[in-house]
């Protein structure tokens, strides 16, 4: 792990970025949903057409580094996580959220650059299980 890493998942989500990779369990989400595979289809489903414009509004807010209205739509993000079986989204997400919730706004503002790079991080770790995901339906 890297000692300028602003949290600890940080360096093993950076490893899945680099090789491509993503942490989708499908027990895990099924297990939220009851065993259900019709759910677990259907959740992956509706994840995969919110996907884009999520994504695309996150790369918004992103590039206007605007921390509020990101964590909003991370945290919308969040919510599938744990449905589609992605414990490292959640967990990240739920970092994020934190972070930019429970930070004064003065203080916000200096930890500004260290969460625009967390978010640019969980961007690229979002469309890698967004990829995974489309795969995974694919080949049901």
């Amino acid at each position: 792990m890297t000692t300028n890493d602003s949290f600890p998942l940080a360096y093993i989500i950076r490893e899945f970025v680099k090789t491509n990779h993503a942490d989708i369990d499908k027990s895990l989400g099924l297990s939220y949903l009851c065993n259900d595979e019709n759910l677990y289809r259907s959740s992956t489903i509706n994840f995969l057409n919110s996907s884009d414009e999520l994504y695309s509004e996150l790369e918004k807010y992103y590039n206007d580094t605007n921390l509020i209205e990101a964590e909003k739509i991370i945290h919308r993000i969040k919510g599938y996580s744990y449905y589609i079986g992605s414990q490292l989204l959640y967990d990240f997400s739920s970092f994020l959220c934190y972070k930019i919730k429970n930070s004064e706004l003065k203080e916000l503002e200096k930890s500004k650059k260290s969460l625009i790079k967390d978010i640019k991080l969980f961007m690229d770790y979002f469309k890698i299980v967004i990829s995974f995901k489309k795969r995974e339906l694919e080949n049901v």
